[in-house]
């Protein structure tokens, strides 16, 4: 087979340098040529070979050789990298930033009664987990009969019920005497209902207490007890029921 002429393009890397090339016969380099491809900036490099009257015999190695720095092989996908977190900040940015000069006063009523009905909403969360700090301090009792550890846990969880519902009657007077909220007037009815069931519910629990420690002096029958208990029990969940139903609604 004979092969008039010949030209050979090898690409090689981004930024390769000092190019240079080791061939077994006589051949004629061309001018070098850049060539850009995908995330480029200033081109690969193109080393441009040729030759006439090849034949079979010419078929041999031809070995290039280049300086190529290590750090450039992350280049690339650092700058895919880099394009596409400033792309979706870029995007964050525009959709969350409010460039109008002057913020609708509707809206800003808006959005503070909504964190005022937010954060009666995690006070609300926070009296939830008194009340279950409350059955099981009765519990303990009721097994180790520790009269004085009961009493003082009793008095923590009411203290802190106490400054908890006094912060909600904060909030709910602060949305209730500011015209500016303009509230629904369903929303005023059930933070008023949230309280009382509250309210009903810190009853239940001290009742609890109470015949707990009837239970243990002996003032009544474990029969007794058992009765009144179950009948707590039913108030008591018919209150928590409603609770999360009304911070359900808020």
């Amino acid at each position: 087979m004979v092969v008039d002429r010949i030209t050979l393009k090898i690409v090689l890397p981004e930024l390769a340098t000092n190019i240079r090339y080791e061939a077994p016969y006589p051949v004629i380099e061309g001018p070098r040529e850049l060539i850009k491809t995908y995330l480029d900036t200033v081109g690969r490099p193109v080393l441009v070979l040729s030759k006439a009257n090849l034949v079979d015999q010419h078929i041999q190695e031809l070995v290039v050789r280049y300086e190529f720095a290590s750090w450039s092989l992350i280049r690339e996908p650092l700058m895919a990298t880099t394009f596409f977190l400033v792309l979706f900040l870029t995007v964050i940015l525009a959709v969350r930033l409010n460039f109008s000069i002057v913020q609708d006063a509707s809206t800003e009523m808006k959005q503070r009664l909504g964190c005022l009905t937010s954060e009666i909403v995690g006070l609300q969360d926070r009296r939830s987990a008194l009340y279950q700090c409350y059955e099981d301090a009765i519990n303990k009792f009721k097994s180790g009969k520790d009269h004085g550890r009961f009493k003082s846990d009793v008095n923590k969880v009411t203290t802190d019920h106490k400054a908890l519902t006094k912060k909600v009657a904060e909030l709910v007077k602060a949305i209730r005497s500011d015209p500016a909220f303009a509230p629904p007037g369903d929303l005023l009815e059930r933070l008023d209902e949230l309280q009382r069931q509250d309210s009903r519910l810190a009853e239940l629990l001290q009742t609890a207490a109470s015949q707990a420690e009837a239970l243990v002096a002996n003032k009544i029958t474990r029969q007794q007890y058992l009765d009144a208990d179950a009948k707590h029990v039913k108030n008591k969940e018919d209150a928590v029921a409603r609770i999360e139903q009304l911070v359900e609604g808020l």
